[in-house]
């Protein structure tokens, strides 16, 4: 299992919108409108990386509006989580 934080700006061009889509891909299993420097967080949830990688990629990048974001892939490794920071 793959699971990752994806921060998502879209300078509150229609953030509503953008939640609308987003509610859309299977994959994403929590959003949360926020206030400060990201609009969005979602908790995204994939078989592997490869997936969350192709999701991220192709679902969630390609939504119209969308600004920014900012990846935490999550790994649990020996009961301890570590947040892996990635900017796509």
């Amino acid at each position: 299992m793959a699971l990752a934080f994806v921060l998502i700006q879209c300078g509150n061009m229609d953030v509503d919108g953008i939640i609308e889509e987003l509610k859309k891909v299977k994959s994403v299993t929590n959003i949360q409108g926020l206030f400060g420097m990201y609009d969005i967080v979602i908790k995204v949830r994939a078989s592997d990386n490869k997936t969350l990688d192709e999701v991220i990629s192709t679902q969630i990048r390609s939504i119209k509006k969308l600004g920014v974001t900012h990846t935490l892939l999550i790994c649990n490794s020996d009961d301890e989580w570590i947040i892996l920071n990635l900017n796509y």
